[in-house]
């Protein structure tokens, strides 16, 4: 379904520029929760708005996101999806990492295939690892 509407969503949260979204007036977003171009969800939508201003945040504070997410050392994926999960609107669970992938930052994802790979393996971890000593482990 996402894929299909795809340019749906491009063409209405515009391009998702930070910038652009952040001087939309609230008929905007409202307009958006009736546009049959996307999945019509409120609180998704918000989070977009959300989304905009820390994109926008970071990106002044490290002179752009990109470069924020390159100074992230790549052995701390942990304590960046938490960062995203704290700062973010819904950026948590696997968003989060879906997010980075998306964006090319190289990142696992902890699928039930993985999991049940690396518990093969012999690594001591839950079915469904959301614990922190778990998601240490993975990443460890």
């Amino acid at each position: 379904m996402i894929e299909q509407k795809w340019p749906g969503f491009e063409a209405a949260f515009l391009g998702f520029e930070p910038r652009a979204l952040l001087f939309q007036p609230d008929d905007f977003w409202h307009d958006l929760s009736l546009d049959k171009s996307i999945i019509r969800n409120p609180q998704k939508i918000a989070s977009v708005r959300e989304n905009a201003a820390f994109v926008a945040r970071i990106s002044e504070e490290h002179g752009g996101f990109g470069r924020f997410l390159a100074e992230w050392p790549a052995g701390d994926q942990l304590g960046l999806t938490a960062f995203l999960g704290k700062n973010g609107s819904r950026l948590g669970g696997n968003t989060g990492h879906y997010l980075l992938r998306w964006l090319g930052w190289d990142t696992y994802i902890v699928s039930a295939d993985m999991v049940a790979a690396l518990r093969d393996a012999g690594l001591g971890i839950a079915e469904k690892p959301t614990s922190k000593k778990d998601q240490a482990a993975i990443q460890a």
